[in-house]
């Protein structure tokens, strides 16, 4: 059985994954941005995504692997690599 906390923890992540797809798509479909800007902003969404899980993860604790990979997997972002 799940408990509250990782249940709790895996619905936030799916929903800060959401949230950071519509700003991506949003990023990628509006022609007034240049290539150049987009890559930027790409690379600020994934730190900032990065540090929005990490907060989450550090409030509630971090849920397995294989429980991280079944919510992402249902809603995939472009990328969750760590931030060089």
């Amino acid at each position: 059985m799940t408990s509250w906390q990782t249940v709790t923890v895996l619905g936030s992540v799916q929903q800060i994954n959401r949230m950071f797809e519509k700003l991506r798509e949003m990023i990628d479909t509006e022609v007034s941005i240049p290539p150049e800007l987009r890559a930027s902003l790409h690379a600020t969404l994934n730190k900032r995504l990065y540090c929005a899980r990490e907060r989450l993860f550090k409030q509630y604790g971090r849920p397995s692997p294989s429980e991280l990979l079944r919510v992402e997997g249902e809603h995939s972002t472009r990328t969750d690599a760590e931030p060089g």
